[in-house]
């Protein structure tokens, strides 16, 4: 029986459980319960979150491939802006106060910008904004972008939080105590590098309601180009050149976020916002020595404002447009694929290609998509079982009420304990929340592979880079089964790591009794 199947079952169950009498208290569960049940094949909600000016919106912009978000050298972003897919562009405005408003798509920006005077604003009602737009990306994924964390504007970053059902300050606790998690997994964006902000900001999601982790959670370093440095090296690929920071980031954030990929998204997000004079900017500018832009744009200040260079055919207004829209590095490379004879319907996918704004996309779709029902179901589970806890407390002496909380909680313990997809799912984030190691490389490397982080088919759980006979994967479920069941009866293996041997062991007999099904016998 399928995975959705299960759970609808679990679902009509905990229905019946909880009855129709509002009286008892249990009223609460039926919102719970039916948005569940419609969650199921929603597609996956993903937040991008970070520190103030870490490029989110412009991060958003690049994924999208369209330049739909304002962007701009300030603190822009003030409401939190949910992406749905729509057949046409459209606005619904929701409120704190539960009511909703249809908005024209022309007023976007009004919606979700900080306006001059916030105070008296109607913005500070709004609770997020949903933008339907007829992108195919948001069929996979409904992509939340949101205020900048640790922002000079408190209430921006308390929309955030408050989305995010996360606690800000002993301040905001009675208000964000109150808002369970909308998001079920995060794109984290940098602009620079990690800090103890970032780590800090992190450890806020990890609560019970969203749990976060390198499970459900992906770095994003947005400003790679800000690696290149002309003079030194103006060909290289400031993608490779922040490859060692990388690895500085994946290590001091491992236990938080899968990995950190480098993009460089201002240069993409420029090329799909190309307007007639940032093309004829760029197609002067291509008609200059390579030599002599390279020189002209070493630093950015001289590039706008040097009055003595006669060989530039561009305007010093217009420099610090095409200079705000795609950076140094990439009006070189932007200048360089004019060059070569690419046109401007194709300069957008060329930067795109070249930006890793591509690769980090395929790795958010393989890393969520590969367990994206496990993620929803997960966090539905987290929230389903809070809001179990908050009624128990809440019913007094109805002693009724308190034990069907209690049976729905065993309910769901009962379930995940049974269904082996989330015991891989849990010691997969016990083992990010570094309570086991391994004595070597090799078995990470298996354990990672078999709880499927690397691809959810027998050949990826199992190590194999393309297809193979069912027999040879039959004996290398056999041999892991048997490697992994000696770890688990070692005297001198933890419990931790004991627990999780015991799960390999389980996970390869499962896939060996599903191979033997497909084979015949």
């Amino acid at each position: 029986m399928q995975l959705s199947k299960t759970v609808l079952k679990l679902l009509k169950n905990i229905t019946v459980m909880v009855g129709s009498d509002s009286s008892s208290g249990l009223s609460e569960f039926a919102l719970e319960l039916e948005d569940m049940k419609k969650r199921l094949d929603k597609p996956l909600r993903v937040a991008v979150v970070g520190v103030m000016k870490a490029g989110k919106s412009t991060l958003m912009n690049t994924i999208l491939q369209e330049k739909i978000l304002f962007t701009g050298t300030l603190e822009t972003t003030y409401t939190v802006s949910w992406f749905k897919y729509g057949e046409k562009p459209a606005l619904n405005i929701v409120y704190y106060n539960g009511t909703e408003e249809a908005a024209p798509f022309e007023e976007l920006e009004k919606w979700t910008v900080r306006p001059a005077d916030v105070e008296k604003h109607l913005l500070d009602e709004v609770e997020y904004v949903e933008i339907y737009y007829p992108n195919e990306i948001l069929k996979t994924m409904e992509l939340i972008d949101t205020p900048g964390l640790q922002s000079t504007h408190e209430k921006d970053a308390r929309n955030t939080y408050n989305f995010l059902g996360q606690r800000l300050s002993e301040e905001a606790d009675k208000v964000t105590a109150e808002n369970a998690s909308k998001a079920e997994a995060i794109i984290y964006a940098f602009s620079r590098s990690a800090a103890q902000t970032d780590a800090d900001v992190l450890d806020a999601f990890k609560g019970e309601s969203s749990n976060t982790s390198p499970v459900n959670a992906i770095g994003i370093f947005t400003q790679a180009d800000r690696a290149w440095d002309v003079m030194r090296n103006p060909d290289a690929n400031p993608l490779e050149l922040v490859a060692s920071a990388n690895e500085k980031y994946k290590s001091q954030l491992k236990d938080k976020l899968y990995t950190v990929m480098p993009v460089s998204a201002l240069p993409v997000e420029g090329a799909c916002g190309l307007d007639d004079r940032s093309f004829d900017i760029l197609k002067r500018l291509s008609g200059i020595d390579k030599a002599d832009l390279l020189d002209s744009l070493s630093f950015a200040e001289l590039f706008i404002t040097d009055p003595a260079d006669e060989k530039m055919p561009v305007s010093s207004e217009d420099r610090q447009y095409i200079l705000k829209q795609f950076a140094q590095y990439g009006i070189f490379t932007a200048t360089n694929a004019l060059r070569e004879g690419i046109t401007r319907e194709e300069l957008p996918k060329y930067l795109y290609d070249r930006s890793g704004v591509g690769d980090a996309m395929e790795l958010v779709l393989r890393h969520f998509g590969n367990r994206a029902l496990l993620i929803k179901l997960d966090h539905m589970f987290r929230r389903l079982r809070q809001t179990a806890g908050k009624v128990k407390n809440a019913v007094g002496t109805d002693s009724a009420a308190k034990t069907v909380c209690t049976n729905i909680i065993e309910a769901i313990d009962t379930f995940r304990e049974q269904e082996h997809s989330f015991c891989e799912l849990d010691v997969l984030r016990s083992y990010y929340d570094g309570e086991f190691g391994f004595p070597d490389d090799n078995l990470e490397e298996q354990f990672l592979q078999i709880t499927g982080e690397y691809g959810s088919n027998c050949e990826a759980r199992l190590g194999f880079a393309g297809p193979v006979s069912i027999g040879d994967l039959k004996q290398e479920t056999r041999e892991r089964s048997k490697k992994w069941n000696g770890i688990a009866n070692s005297i001198g293996t933890t419990v931790p790591l004991r627990k999780a041997a015991e799960v390999i062991v389980r996970s390869c007999n499962e896939m060996h009794y599903h191979l033997d099904m497909l084979s015949g016998y």
